[in-house]
């Protein structure tokens, strides 16, 4: 009887999922002491795959089996999924190196990959050799999976259903054969222990029948030693196939298989969109790889987030649901499949497609032969039905933050030098193709998460964004919600709408991209720049080696999109040139609706004032709105207020809110010194520059009174002091964008003041702790810029919480004088002097207040009183 042999170094050539697992089971047998050490064989472009940072050691090569073999220092070797002429070649270069091939050997294959040595052993065990490429669309694949040991031990470990394939990849498998019942099922097993046996197979083989519904017969359709059910059949069994496997090829003997526990089905999941009209993709950055977890559910990827994802048909994972029957496993896949993302750079995934594949009726009813998925590509009948204007909606909102980001860049290094300069501030323009039709769509930030996209030709929506992790955001609109994944490579956005990917380009009309990744050495041209063909535009730097990028024709730059000293990667755009003498653009698609109710226009002279609010606070923080909008705005503001009482709560809180965003941000532009300032306090300017110079200071050395108007203003746009990042950089940038229009809204936050002053008595608001110090603020920020303003915040503050102190006073004052009087006519001795004494010295006049006593007092007392 053969014995287990010690495996030594063992090379794992298997970039498959598969791969992982032979190096677990390697590593298995090294704490047994059967082997050394796993090491990963890899190409130079798959270094980062997890089978090679799993292994004990790795090595790049590229060449012949046998160099491989030797730059291992190999005395065993697995090899992953491979056509069996490749298998056989490689099996036969470790036999002729001494190599031990973990896996049947050399003769074996060649036999079992030939039509003659299939017919030969069909011939042995008495069932047909299916016809090549003639079986029904009905048919079933079926692979009856076999661990068979040295000794001749074998058992069938499970029958798996690959009916469903694209390429050579079973997209959805399971096991059991739906198609089967229990006694065709065991004969099923049997053919295939007999095949294995006449084949003389060692290890795992995947003994692959054709089984027609018809005439309930099989047919031997090949031997192959990698099933392509094998995550179902795993799962229904519940053994790990590729463990078993390099057990079995050291000598292990066979251990029994466990019973069946229930049902598996397994999907594979792609780094491309099957229905896909474009040809498959390069392998791709895996930009999002989130697997599921659940009990009864596994998920083994061959690649992981960062890593290339594979193209064609290689897939990225596998996704396997375990049910007491089939109905129940198809639904734990179902919901498996729907909590995963994956997304690869360029190419999407088929997640949404393998969702629409599992509710198809034929699917469910377990009759989807191997013709299933050819007829529909024949018919090009699509399972998935796509969401471009989702998939417009958000690449324009991504345009949008990109060019926002560019601005900040810029804003950042200017501001460092000392001139923070910033761009317009109407919104952007954005132009995408998709489907080869050009849409252009306005897009307008008014909030740190809203904004309002504006489609050519079509209603305007409002959008909130929810921004879940990076390049993930839930959007909301007109009672619309979708959950997008993006990718950006250059002009390029890949977005995948609830699972489905949709390739939209930026109009690169006029766009120059950087040539290659790097970093932005100059850019010696700026708008309005008149370039000739051939002319450098740009230089980028990589690798030490600086390349000119032309202008591709003689034009005009219309905008600078990097920054110098800026990293880049390839395809990313420098800079967007008008060329001379070009034509029109294409025209526009048909205009695009993006579905959702549009938004509400105000009907009651109380919620056109309220949303003339909310946009008057849009232009005080300094969100997108134009200057014609803006002229429009406030010129009407008196108008748009006379129907609102001015005591109306929610008017009070939206204007309130809007005199808070006037005077805090414009407080920080200050050159003289703030109200509540110590006496050697900087201007909060001079500190404002400071802290933009080394914004990575996070403002160490700056006065606590600047730094807590700073927060103060950042707290408007949501942002904390101690969280740097992009949300404060982007709040900067809208602060200085809010100052540099503080003209614009200047007539509206009069309007706002003089409101308050327009009745008797004490002007209403103003409630609030800070209120007073906001009048503060404001009348500082009117004496130095806007002399109205000042007089305003003055007169509104002396009114609303001056003069009501006063009065307080003053009334106290007079009951105190009543009071004396009154005891007055009592009083005696000291008592009275001190009484008389007090009366002298009080500050508001006493005449009135002493004739009307006078009139009515004792003759005595009124001689007293003169």
């Amino acid at each position: 009887m053969p014995e287990a042999v010690s495996l030594g170094r063992v090379a794992v050539l298997d970039r498959s999922e598969a791969g992982r697992r032979a190096v677990r089971a390697i590593r298995e047998l090294a704490r047994e002491g059967k082997s050394a050490l796993a090491v990963a064989v890899h190409a130079p472009r798959d270094r980062r795959l997890p089978f090679v940072r799993d292994a004990d050691a790795a090595v790049e090569v590229e060449g012949s089996p046998e160099l491989a073999l030797h730059v291992a220092g190999a005395e065993a070797a697995w090899l992953g999924p491979a056509p069996l002429a490749e298998r056989a070649a490689f099996a036969e270069a470790c036999e002729q190196l001494g190599v031990l091939f973990l896996g049947p050997s050399s003769s074996v294959l060649e036999r079992v990959r030939t039509p003659e040595g299939l017919a030969a052993i069909a011939d042995e065990v008495g069932v047909p050799l299916a016809a090549a490429g003639a079986a029904d669309p009905a048919a079933r694949l079926l692979e009856i999976v076999v661990a068979r040991d040295r000794n001749g031990e074998a058992q069938a470990v499970g029958v798996g259903d690959a009916s469903l394939r694209l390429a050579d990849v079973a997209v959805l498998a399971e096991s059991p054969s739906p198609a089967l019942g229990a006694q065709e099922d065991a004969r099923a097993r049997m053919l295939g222990l007999a095949i294995a046996a006449a084949a003389r197979w060692v290890g795992i083989a995947s003994v692959e029948l054709l089984f027609d519904p018809a005439t309930r017969r099989l047919a031997l359709a090949g031997v192959d030693a990698f099933p392509r059910s094998a995550a179902a059949v795993e799962a229904a069994a519940g053994v790990d196939l590729v463990r078993q496997a390099v057990r079995l090829a050291a000598g292990a003997p066979l251990r029994p298989v466990p019973a069946p526990r229930g049902h598996g089905v397994a999907a594979r999941l792609l780094a491309r969109d099957p229905e896909s009209a474009q040809p498959a993709p390069a392998p791709g950055r895996l930009e999002r790889l989130r697997l599921p977890s659940d009990p009864d559910v596994h998920a083994e990827a061959a690649v992981e987030e960062g890593d290339e994802a594979r193209g064609g048909a290689e897939p990225i994972a596998t996704i396997v649901a375990l049910g007491t029957d089939r109905g129940r496993a198809l639904g734990r896949l179902a919901q498996a499949l729907s909590d995963t993302d994956a997304l690869a750079r360029g190419s999407g995934s088929s997640k949404a497609w393998l969702l629409a594949l599992l509710a198809r009726a034929e699917v469910r009813a377990g009759t989807a032969g191997v013709g299933f998925l050819p007829r529909l590509a024949a018919a090009r009948e699509r399972l998935v039905a796509p969401s471009p204007e989702v998939a417009l909606l958000a690449a324009a909102l991504e345009s949008y933050e990109l060019e926002l980001d560019l601005e900040r860049a810029r804003f950042l290094a200017e501001a460092r030098r000392g001139r923070p300069r910033v761009g317009p501030s109407s919104g952007r323009a954005v132009e995408l193709l998709h489907a080869g039709e050009r849409h252009r769509l306005e897009v307008r930030q008014t909030a740190p998460d809203a904004y309002r996209v504006s489609p050519a030709g079509a209603a305007p929506v409002d959008v909130k964004v929810d921004r879940l992790a990076r390049g993930e955001r839930r959007l909301a609109w007109g009672g619309r919600r979708a959950r997008v994944l993006s990718a950006v490579d250059g002009i390029r956005h890949l977005v995948d709408v609830d699972g489905v990917p949709h390739l939209v380009t930026r109009d690169p009309g006029g766009v120059i991209t950087s040539p290659l990744p790097g970093m932005v050495v100059a850019l010696p041209v700026v708008p309005g720049q008149r370039v000739a063909a051939g002319e450098p535009v740009a230089r980028v730097e990589s690798m030490k080696v600086e390349l000119a990028v032309p202008a591709p024709a003689a034009g005009v730059v219309r905008e600078v999109l990097a920054v110098p000293n800026g990293q880049v990667d390839a395809g990313a755009p420098l800079l967007r040139i008008d060329p001379e003498g070009e034509g029109p653009p294409a025209a526009l698609g048909a205009p695009l609706a993006l579905g959702g109710e549009p938004p509400a226009e105000p009907s009651t002279a109380h919620e056109r004032y309220l949303a003339g609010l909310r946009e008057l606070n849009r232009l005080l923080l300094g969100f997108d709105l134009s200057d014609a909008d803006a002229r429009a705005l406030t010129a009407g503001w008196r108008d748009r207020a006379a129907g609102v009482a001015p005591e109306d709560p929610g008017a009070l809180r939206e204007e309130e809110r809007a005199l808070a965003a006037f005077g805090d941000v414009q407080a920080l532009f200050s050159r003289g010194r703030a109200p509540d300032a110590a006496a050697d306090a900087p201007p909060p300017l001079e500190e404002l520059w400071r802290y933009l110079h080394e914004p990575e200071a996070r403002g160490e050395g700056l006065s606590p009174g600047f730094l807590a108007q700073l927060r103060r203003a950042l707290a408007l746009y949501h942002v904390s002091l101690d969280a740097p990042g992009r949300d404060l950089e982007l709040a900067l940038l809208r602060i200085q964008k809010a100052h540099d229009r503080a003209e614009a809204p200047l007539a509206a936050v009069l309007g706002i003041l003089e409101r308050r002053l327009a009745g008797e008595g004490v002007p209403p608001g103003l409630e609030d702790a800070g209120a007073r110090e906001l009048l503060d603020r404001l009348a500082a920020v009117g004496q130095e810029r806007f002399p109205a303003l000042g007089d305003l915040a003055r007169e509104l503050r002396y009114r609303r919480f001056e003069k009501p102190e006063l009065d307080q006073v003053r009334a106290a004052v007079y009951a105190q004088a009543e009071a004396d009087l009154a005891e007055l006519a009592r009083a005696e001795g000291i008592a009275r002097e001190t009484l008389v004494s007090r009366l002298i010295a009080c500050p508001q006049p006493l005449s009135t207040l002493m004739l009307a006593r006078m009139a009515r007092a004792r003759p005595d007392f009124r001689r007293l009183l003169a």
